[in-house]
């Protein structure tokens, strides 16, 4: 059976166009992806808000469910991932002169977003080496200017993730 992802794999079950226990083979038979956030009461800049220090769960959140979704329609069976997240700087900064609320990003041209990562690739039982990427995109402002409509959270940071994984995982 060809590799779908979870979320169309449950809806062709739901929909009665694939059968229940296929749809259960297909989910199983997706490659696993644990992530893991280390320490991130110390990343430069994971908040949404203006307050200090840590990680918003929702930055955390979103981040998670966007690379298990690259990894559930990208990773072959018999293909785990083991990604652990070292530090995030989310595009754009909260400057406090731009309102009361603390919520307005400001973008420009020196606040590209960053992530540091290491992952490790587990296949028929075998684990590679760890490796390290510092994913960062200089150019987001101008590469991806109907990102800034998008009302999804950290579209900058899930598009640049986004081509990581593709160049990573998807096309080999």
């Amino acid at each position: 059976m060809p590799y779908f992802s979870k979320r169309l794999v449950l809806l062709l079950a739901l929909a009665g166009t694939m059968p229940a226990a296929s749809a259960a083979s297909a989910i199983a038979s997706a490659g696993e992806t644990k992530i893991t956030f280390i320490e991130p009461e110390n990343f430069t800049d994971a908040r949404l808000g203006r307050a200090s220090g840590g990680a918003d769960a929702i930055v955390l959140a979103t981040l998670e469910r966007h690379l298990q979704q690259l990894a559930s329609r990208c990773l072959p069976a018999g293909r785990s991932l083991d990604i652990r997240i070292h530090d995030i700087d989310l595009a754009g900064r909260v400057e406090w002169w731009h309102g009361s609320s603390g919520q307005t990003r400001v973008m420009n041209d020196v606040t590209w977003p960053r992530i540091k990562l290491t992952y490790a690739v587990q296949e028929d039982g075998q684990t590679g080496r760890d490796t390290l990427h510092e994913l960062s995109n200089m150019a987001y402002l101008s590469e991806s200017p109907f990102l800034r409509a998008e009302s999804m959270p950290l579209p900058y940071e899930r598009s640049m993730l986004g081509q990581w994984f593709e160049q990573q995982f998807c096309n080999k």
